[in-house]
């Protein structure tokens, strides 16, 4: 996704978890900017979310800081679990094939 579309994701997740309205504000700032530089840079919620969070209007206004760290910790939350599954996924037994059994019992009976 590129950035103005993740500012709009995370535009709505603050809506969602009641953000106050001078960071719902920022955001729309940042996302009209955004909608107007146009690009197709394929970037992740996150990493623009801590863009977000080193803005000069987060930097002065602790509550700004405070709803964009609190959907941070979210997102973090949901990359952690995304990394578990991706790892069980590719740790799961893989079955062997009939093949390797054949050649399993063919070195068993040669020794």
């Amino acid at each position: 996704m590129n950035i103005a579309e993740n500012m709009t994701r995370l535009q709505e997740q603050l809506v969602s978890r009641q953000a106050k309205p001078q960071t719902i504000a920022m955001v729309d700032k940042y996302l009209s900017l955004a909608q107007r530089m146009g690009g197709n840079e394929h970037t992740s919620q996150l990493r623009v979310l801590q863009r977000l969070m080193r803005a000069p209007e987060a930097a002065k206004d602790t509550t700004i800081y405070n709803d964009l760290a609190g959907l941070e910790e979210v997102l973090d939350g949901i990359r952690e679990e995304n990394a578990r599954e991706r790892e069980a996924l590719e740790n799961r037994p893989i079955p062997k094939t009939k093949k390797f059994y054949k050649e399993q019992k063919a070195r068993k009976q040669k020794s």
